[in-house]
């Protein structure tokens, strides 16, 4: 919103105010027809037009990515509270049995309702959201509920109706359109708000309102009322009907495995849990579909955005439906005679014809309007802009020139302040915008008067010139030469993560701390002494078992190693102890080595770079996207390492593409302003091109050359790079092993950046020794570590770690399904048509060229490409360079793109014989899409003619597992993370992990390296057992969810302080009501706990009608005092109280209070006497 004062100027120019006039003045099914305006002026005239109607406005756009950046240019010139909304249109194809993306149904509907409240809401829709079929208005509102603390409102009816509109019932609430129920308690997520909801009922009324956040499950507010719109575009509550008339479609055209598919399908519509369904179901659910268009009233405004191109991805859509239906129906694929689930080519013409119509472009013949009148616009925006291309030396006098002229100029570039200084630097003085200005009339700054030239912070996908004002505004793509990106939407509700508790199934192995490995043989309820308890069974060696109560759960972690199954410990034998000295003294050890390793580093002598420059902050300012706070963390701890005098030794982990790159951009540019050189190591020929293609568009404003040095340089070029190296003519260089090699010298060489180590050979390892000599180094994996093995390392080993995604980063959907030409076919135009493009991974080099043809002629509307690595070199960049830059939609390539490749306008892969690629490599393929806010797509294809193995066949079970981050790709992200962490540690600390499991080994490590700092031995954290016959549970009927009661269970288990314990107590209440009193139960052994943990008591245990209270100093005990109080059944001996209940003159819990009252009166513990 930073150029809100143009729009100002344009509202008060006469051929804008007649165009307004002339769009006031249009009748039913007429159009103004407005040629001429170039693509980047088209955002200030629509800004202009908002100013002036304030009125409703549809935007049409052919496609959604033009959609996207529509909304963004807008952004820039309307006050944030007239920010246009965006339509998220299906990316399926009609006939797609996907299941549309939840989040995108609950955007819709929140959208549909603005449309209906808001009389000046502007929405940008790609065209395809026309032909979506949609519940009529009276239909969908029907089904929004309001309510009102103090109303009247049946449980039952209420959940009937959340199921009836579409909601999903969840153990948790983590996204819209979800619901939980718990008693008189209902969680739900009304589709438009940042917060859900929180709804108590007493009996039949409802109690109290209140919004609460999804991430903590916390209340944050109390309301008196609220709306619960419905969570799906398609009318929910005729289910049953629906379903009734999908099982009455012929199906018998099918081939048996795609009727199970179907059947599989009407299975889970029938059971609520295809809410909303495949596009393709939704007639069955509406008698009479309407569009968007039928939301909107016949006075409003469409504006089509080229109206050209909007009819032919209209022409498209039909025509690709068309064809895909037809193909699907010759395969046996889709039964016949299915009513159209789309609004047809016909249908969406007739209706945007009988609305009021603003054209920006050249109308086809076929455009529908009952008149279409020409307004004039030539000469006004026009095109004949000065272009620098970073040439800014000649800025000044082009200044001069048109501020002389009286025109008003603006600089609307990220490098605002390097701008500002040139000019001044030549006695020219411009107005400088601050950010997100306010002006008098809410609208921004202060016009700009004539003659008068502004450097406003702001990115503009390119510059404008208006001749009726005089107005020019130049973007970085006039002054530099390149074109920024968008910045990606925000605000989409993110789901809650999911706890690691979740992992643990039966047959998972654990490791007991004290009792060693065990399997785990779930949660059982058994009844001792007549108390009903929750316990895990473990199972051990030998067939022995041991229950562990639910309040210790402290006591085990997952087992988790690189080496395969373990061997389970046998219970009650010294085996375990033995061990575990064992890897003590080993991880003993290894932190004694790292921390001389790091003392050593300490008192190296380096070079201490300078603080950060205003072209470092202008650098970060330029990043299209929102840092994570994960990567602006590793960026502070770079930064701080560089500045100390002392070489840097830094490794940065992290998952593909968390955003290293960017990292390594802003190290290396502090580096370059420094007057040093930086040399980046890259272990294969494509990722060295992805970088410097990379460092090239992110450095481009400034004076910075980068190179690249590998085998896609001829000799020629390569000597020319090597000399101006030694020159220190080259700023950064990029290159493969051949950087290694001794010709090559740098002048002054201050920063290595290592990418993926790892995958250099030993040889090569020995040269990064040569390079790191008194430099300092960044060493980049994306192989991600476990966070407890950082948390180890911290303060022994510079780690920085990026473990959050991008915001807004979905997780890819993830196929399984056999080879088959439509379902290629259908992947790649569902890609292209939503302007994105698509990796197709066949790792065979010798059919790779087959298989390309193949594909361009079943799709012969795709642009192909082909790449592997026995290209030749100049070949390959050129079609690597060709694709990132969209000349081509598709590349067909090996697993060549595995390592570092990213181009986040690919969001769809398809991988041929998938089945013969292990999960890590599959997770690490996938990893190449999904990288941008779309939603992304992978396809993983097996032949189903062929039989497979039975490790293949087990592969693929894991995958199907997989719908979105599914258990298959969790198991190879863990194993990726323990690999990562077997790279850290070196080779010769497997065994040990293995011998206990990582989680224990990490807590072990962390222990030792806290040991060798402090100076001496520390003492495992003693933990208290507590066993006495109470029930101690959370029932069912508080908590119906195993996997919510579980991680309830150990947090109870980790409570150290009252604090903590309150802090839960007042969130089960806030979440699931009063406690019952098998949960009060819970929080006094809670209580109990952490008092015996303060006053040093290790074990308080019922057996056979006795307690036992061990450790105790006797002596200082006063039996016959507490005989008197309790009963003879007290019995003090040297180091324990024992206490027989059936001799008690109370019961046994006030007594135990009663005994621990008199040992921290009298000190006698150990803990109490030392102090």
């Amino acid at each position: 919103m930073a150029l809100t004062h143009l729009i100002a100027q344009l509202v008060d120019d006469p051929w804008h105010r007649e165009l307004a006039e002339s769009l006031r003045a249009l009748g039913e099914g007429q159009a103004l027809e407005v040629e001429s305006v170039p693509v980047a002026a088209r955002a200030p005239l629509l800004a202009s037009l908002i100013r002036q109607l304030e009125r409703r406005l549809l935007i049409l756009t052919a496609r959604h990515d033009q959609a996207f950046e529509l909304q963004d240019a807008l952004s820039t010139y309307l006050p944030s509270g007239q920010s246009p909304l965006l339509w998220p249109a299906p990316e399926t194809l009609p006939y797609d049995l996907l299941v549309p993306d939840r989040a995108a149904s609950a955007e819709r509907v929140a959208l549909l309702r603005r449309l209906a409240t808001d009389p000046s809401a502007v929405v940008i829709a790609p065209v395809r959201a026309l032909t979506q079929l949609l519940s009529p208005p009276e239909t969908l509102w029907s089904q929004a509920l309001e309510l009102r603390v103090g109303a009247t409102l049946s449980l039952r009816a209420f959940l009937a109706r959340l199921l009836a509109a579409g909601y999903q019932r969840a153990a948790v609430v983590g996204a819209p359109g979800q619901f939980s129920h718990r008693g008189g308690i209902v969680d739900l997520w009304s589709p438009g708000s940042r917060l859900a909801l929180r709804v108590e009922l007493f009996g039949d009324e409802i109690e109290s309102i209140r919004r609460f956040d999804p991430e903590t499950q916390r209340s944050v507010e109390r309301i008196q009322e609220a709306s619960v719109l419905p969570p799906v575009e398609v009318d929910q509550s005729r289910l049953a009907e629906a379903v009734e008339r999908l099982c009455r479609v012929d199906t018998g055209s099918l081939r048996p495995e795609v009727l199970a598919e179907w059947e599989r399908l009407l299975a889970h519509l029938e059971r609520g849990e295809l809410a909303p369904g495949p596009e393709l179901f939704a007639p069955f659910f509406l008698d009479r579909p309407v569009s968007l268009l039928d939301y909107l009233p016949a006075t409003h405004l469409v504006v089509v955005m080229d109206p050209g191109a909007v009819y032919l991805a209209l022409e498209q859509i039909d025509v690709q439906a068309q064809e895909l239906r037809a193909t699907l129906e010759d395969s046996g694929e889709l039964p016949r005679d299915l009513p159209l689930p789309y609004h047809p080519l016909e249908r969406v013409l007739e209706q945007v014809g009988r609305m009021h119509q603003l054209l920006l472009g050249s109308r086809p013949p076929q455009w529908p309007a009952g008149g279409v009148t020409p307004f004039a616009a030539q000469d006004r925006y026009t095109t004949d802009l000065p272009n620098l291309a970073g040439r800014l030396g000649q800025l000044p006098s082009l200044v001069e020139q048109f501020t002389a002229g009286g025109w008003r100029l603006v600089l609307a570039s990220e490098q605002r302040d390097r701008l500002t200084e040139l000019l001044e630097e030549h006695g020219i003085f411009p107005r400088v915008q601050k950010e997100s200005p306010i002006g008098p009339d809410g609208h921004g700054a202060a016009p700009l008067e004539p003659g008068t030239v502004e450097v406003a912070r702001e990115r503009l996908n390119g510059g404008w010139k208006y001749a009726g004002q005089r107005l020019l505004v130049l973007s970085d793509r006039e002054l530099f030469g390149y074109r920024r990106a968008a910045r990606r939407p925000s605000g989409r509700p993110r789901a809650t993560s999911a706890d690691l508790l979740q992992r643990l199934k039966p047959g998972s192995y654990v490791v007991h701390v004290e009792h060693g490995i065990a399997r785990y043989g779930g949660l059982v309820t058994l009844e001792i002494s007549g108390v009903t308890r929750e316990y895990l069974l473990l199972e051990y060696a030998d067939n022995d078992r041991l229950y562990l109560p639910v309040d210790q759960l402290d006591r085990i972690t997952l087992y988790e190693s690189f080496d395969g199954e373990p061997s389970l410990t046998r219970l009650g034998s010294p085996e375990w102890s033995r061990i575990k000295r064992r890897v003590r003294q080993a991880v003993r050890e290894l932190a004694f080595d790292l921390l001389q390793l790091y003392a050593a580093r300490e008192a190296a002598v380096g070079h201490a770079f300078s603080p950060d420059t205003a072209w470092d902050h202008e650098l970060e300012e330029s990043f299209p996207y929102e840092e994570t706070p994960d990567q602006l963390r590793a960026i502070q701890e770079i930064k701080a390492d560089m500045e100390r005098p002392r070489p840097m030794d830094r490794l940065l982990c992290g998952d593909v593409g968390f955003g290293k790159t960017e990292v390594a951009v802003r190290a290396a540019f502090k580096a370059v302003n420094d007057g040093f050189q930086v040399a980046i190591l890259v272990p294969t020929t494509v990722l060295a091109l992805q970088h410097y293609t990379t460092f090239q568009q992110r450095l481009a404003p400034f004076p910075v050359r980068v190179e690249m040095l590998s085998r896609l340089r001829d000799r020629r070029e390569q000597a020319e790079i090597v000399e101006a190296i030694a020159r220190g003519e080259v700023d950064i260089v990029i290159g493969t092993h051949r950087l290694l090699q001794r010709d090559v010298r740098f002048k002054r060489l201050g920063l290595v950046i290592i990418d993926e180590e790892q995958r250099f050979g030993v040889a090569h390892k020995e040269h990064f020794k040569r390079l790191r000599t008194n430099v300092d180094v960044l060493t980049m994996t994306a192989t991600p570590i476990p966070r407890t093995l950082y948390l180890a390392l911290s303060g022994i080993r510079d780690l920085s770690v990026i473990n959050t995604p991008p915001l807004d980063r979905a997780p890819v959907r993830t196929f399984v399904t056999p080879a088959r030409d439509t379902v290629v076919r259908e992947a790649i135009l569902r890609e292209i048509a939503r302007g994105g493009q698509v990796y197709v991974v066949h790792n065979r080099v010798q059919s790779i060229s087959h298989l390309a043809a193949r594909l361009q002629r079943l799709v012969p509307e795709a642009r192909f490409a082909i790449a592997h690595g026995q290209m030749p070199e100049e070949e390959l960049e050129r079609v690597i360079l060709a694709f990132i830059r969209q000349e081509f939609d598709v590349l067909v390539c090996t697993t060549i793109i595995e390592s570092g490749v990213d181009i986040p306008n690919v969001n769809t892969i398809i991988i041929d014989q998938a089945h013969t690629l292990g999960l890590t490599q599959l997770y690490q393929l996938r990893g190449r899409v999904g990288r941008s806010y779309q939603r992304a797509y992978a396809y993983l294809l097996y032949d189903d003619r062929k039989p497979l193995s039975k490790e293949a066949q087990a592969r693929l079970e894991a995958i199907q597992e997989a719908t979105e981050l599914g258990a298959g790709f969790q198991i190879a992200l863990r194993d990726l993370e323990i690999r990562g962490a077997g790279n850290v540690l070196g080779p010769e600390q497997s065994g040990h992990i293995a011998a206990v499991g990582f989680e224990l080994y990490t807590q072990l490590l962390a222990r030792a390296v806290e040991e060798i700092k402090q100076g001496r031995p520390i003492e495992e954290p003693t933990s208290v057992t507590i066993d006495l016959p109470v029930e101690a549970t959370i029932p069912e009927s508080y908590c119906g969810d195993e996997a919510v009661r579980m991680s309830l269970y150990q947090r109870f288990a980790r409570i150290r302080t009252l604090g903590e314990l309150r802090e839960l107590v007042d969130e089960l209440v806030d979440r699931f009501g009063p406690l019952p009193p098998p949960v009060e139960r819970m929080v006094d052994l809670a209580r109990l706990r952490v008092r015996a943990n303060g006053i040093g008591i290790t074990s308080i245990i019922e057996r056979d009608g006795e307690v036992y209270i061990r450790p105790v100093i006797g002596t200082r005990l006063d039996q016959a005092a507490l005989r008197r109080q309790l009963g003879p059944g007290v019995y003090v001996t040297p180091h324990q109280v024992r206490l027989v209940t059936a001799r008690l003159a109370t019961d046994a819990w006030q007594a135990v209070v009663a005994v621990l009252d008199a040992i921290e009166e009298a000190s006698a513990t150990l803990l109490l006497s030392a102090d």
